[in-house]
């Protein structure tokens, strides 16, 4: 009965959002046919040849990866149903292994988003498709357009996925006239119900921006406990900014080059844009 009443609601006159909204919601409803016997009367009445070999996934809920120098990122689908179906418990964070793909199906579905953008629809493979419910849209739009950034804005982004998100969702909701004639409290509390469940702070990813946020703090730290003296001042600034924007692994081979270059009498290494004096004070600085 449920896939007959996704099948009487289909209008032709829909966008695709609509069809391939249509088409996930009725073929869920046929999931259990699909563990009959292929050969049995009852899978050849409830599903077409083509049906049986469809696979069509949802995601209405998404979250990021972060890569090791926190500048770019990719894109994790989640299914609300599914993770409601897991075994994690009450007060467990949800992890990266719950998202709705994995293997090469994710690995294609992230690149078509870096290479497509956010669409209706995903095809994973022959007769597979990821859907992305029209509620959650926004926040894997604005996913995209993040990837597509300057690096700068990408990193901002990564600290703080949740304000671009709730932007975008505001932006959606005023757009189509859903926050028309609410108080200032109804809207908050409206735009809260869409943006708040569509990102998911994964457990690694909780990890990793608390990691980069506590080691961009000791980086910074070193620079006010007057650490810098020997450097022109017109430098602290720049090389506070560029040693804050790097992962511990590129500072520990940036001290390598540093004491390289000190052993062979090198006057300065290149720090970005900048030429920097290769000094000791700038090892204590980086063991700092």
């Amino acid at each position: 009965m449920e896939a007959l009443d996704a099948a009487d609601s289909l209008k032709a006159t829909g966008s695709d959002v609509d069809h391939w909204a249509a088409l996930a919601r009725f073929r869920n409803a046929l999931e259990p046919g699909v563990q009959l016997a292929a050969g049995s009367q009852a899978a050849r009445v409830s599903l077409t040849d083509f049906l049986s070999g469809l696979s069509v996934r949802v995601a209405d809920q998404f979250s990021i990866v972060p890569n090791h120098t926190a500048d770019d990122f990719e894109v994790l689908p989640f299914s609300s149903s599914t993770i409601e179906a897991s075994e994690i418990g009450p007060g467990e964070e949800v992890s990266n292994q719950n998202a709705e793909l994995s293997g090469n199906t994710l690995r294609t579905f992230q690149t078509r988003v870096r290479e497509r953008g956010a669409l209706p629809a995903f095809r994973l493979a022959p007769q597979s498709f990821l859907v992305i419910d029209r509620d959650a849209a926004p926040a894997l739009d604005v996913m995209a357009r993040m990837q597509q950034a300057p690096a700068e804005e990408r990193a901002a982004f990564i600290r703080n996925p949740r304000l671009r998100i709730t932007e975008a969702f505001e932006a959606h909701l005023r757009a189509s006239g859903k926050l028309e004639g609410l108080t200032a409290e109804a809207e908050e509390q409206a735009i809260e119900a869409v943006a708040v469940p569509a990102f998911i702070e994964t457990r690694e990813f909780s990890e990793r921006v608390t990691g980069i946020t506590l080691f961009q703090k000791k980086i910074l730290e070193s620079f006010s406990d007057g650490a810098t003296t020997w450097l022109p001042e017109a430098f602290v600034e720049r090389l506070s900014a560029a040693l804050s924007g790097m992962s511990k692994p590129d500072i520990q081979e940036l001290r390598t080059k540093t004491e390289e270059a000190i052993r062979e009498n090198q006057p300065a290494i290149v720090i970005g844009d900048m030429e920097v004096p290769a000094r000791p004070e700038l090892v204590k600085l980086l063991d700092d």
